[in-house]
Formats: C-alpha cells, structure tokens, sequence
C-alpha cells in the first residue's frame, strides 16, 4: 500500500470517528436537575442555616431500604412540632423518575414511603422541614431497589 492509500485511510478513519462521537453526543439528554434552579440559589442562605441546625444535633437523617419500603428516620429532637417538609427524590439520570411528597414523620421520627411511588434508581435525596421555628436541611445520595 502506497503512502497516498494511508494518508486517505487515516482522513476516513477520523471523519467516522468524529461522526461517531456525534452521534453520541446526540444521543445524551441536557436536564437540569432543578427546573427552578436560579430560584434556589437565591435563597440557599435558608439550606445553610438547616444544614448547621441538623449538624448541631449530633444525629443525622438516615434513610435505608426496608421491606420494599424507603424509611426515613429523623432525629427525635428535630422532629417534635413540625410546621411544614418535603422531601425530594431527584434522579440525576431520569427527570421522570422525580418525586417530591410532604414530610409526615411519625412521633418516633419515622417515616415510611411505599415502594410502589419511589421507582428504583439512584437519587439525591433533599429533606427540608421546619419544626418548631428552626429550620433543618439534608441532603444525601441514596439507591432505591
């Protein structure tokens, strides 16, 4: 084979390749993983102050995975008068996997949430409540199965 064949050979084998990679990248989804996230930001001095109010307990949020069910256990102390919560499931692969319901921990602090509303997947698990006038912030990565 001539130097001309390798020289053309080389140009083909790099124009598929670029095509390759743009196809790719055609491919891939650009969500953010906050529709109203410049709204957020403004007011993220509020998560700050949560995530200092939790931190000073000594206790953190736990969540695992039990009988098909995802249980949240909050800290008893942070949990005595609850005025307002949500938590937040945010799968960073599949925006329609989000979920967002009303925090209704029971008087132990725990809360159970079926796993018929949570679908399986990895998230960023976001927990806001007021309890009491003081404001409590978490947020953690957890995998539903």
């Amino acid at each position: 084979m001539s130097w001309g064949y390798k020289i053309l050979l080389t140009y083909v084998v790099f124009i598929v390749f670029i095509l390759g990679m743009v196809y790719v990248a055609m491919q891939q989804t650009n969500e953010m993983q906050d529709s109203n996230y410049y709204a957020q930001e403004l007011k993220y001095q509020s998560v700050i102050d949560g995530k200092e109010n939790l931190q000073a307990l000594k206790e953190d949020v736990r969540i695992s995975n039990e009988g098909g069910n995802v249980v949240i256990r909050f800290p008893q102390v942070a949990v005595t008068a609850v005025e307002e919560g949500s938590i937040e499931f945010l799968c960073p692969s599949d925006q329609s996997k989000d979920l967002t319901v009303p925090m209704q921990a029971d008087d132990s602090g725990v809360q159970q949430i079926s796993g018929k509303s949570v679908k399986p997947g990895y998230y960023n698990v976001r927990i806001s409540w007021l309890n009491d006038t003081t404001s409590y912030y978490s947020e953690q990565f957890f995998t539903v199965q």
